[in-house]
């Protein structure tokens, strides 16, 4: 089985802290021993940061962008909600005026 298609698969998670500790072990193994994992793993490790990093430009920032994404899906939960109310009371009105 080839090594570095495991650590290159298992490299999120390891970003992300999501690793046991054995699994986080191998992979530093790894890319000490391999110089063409190592490379990738520079190289897909900077990007987090740049998105993190408060120099990055705004608009890019992942913070930024996560926080834009809550806002539209909250903003779409509450026009759901209020156009389910309206309905409701279209519905509500109507079905009292026919059963008079």
């Amino acid at each position: 089985m080839n090594n570095c298609a495991i650590v290159r698969d298992l490299l999120p998670l390891y970003f992300d802290g999501e690793t046991t500790e054995e699994t986080s072990e191998f992979i530093r193994q790894h890319l000490e021993e391999c110089p063409e994992c190592r490379e990738y793993f520079e190289k897909e490790n900077r990007i987090p940061h740049v998105m993190e990093s408060s120099e990055a430009d705004g608009q890019y920032r992942y913070s930024v962008v996560a926080k834009r994404i809550a806002k539209r899906r909250n903003e779409n939960l509450l026009l759901a909600g209020a156009a389910a109310l309206a309905a409701g009371l279209v519905l509500g009105y109507t079905a009292g005026k026919t059963s008079k």
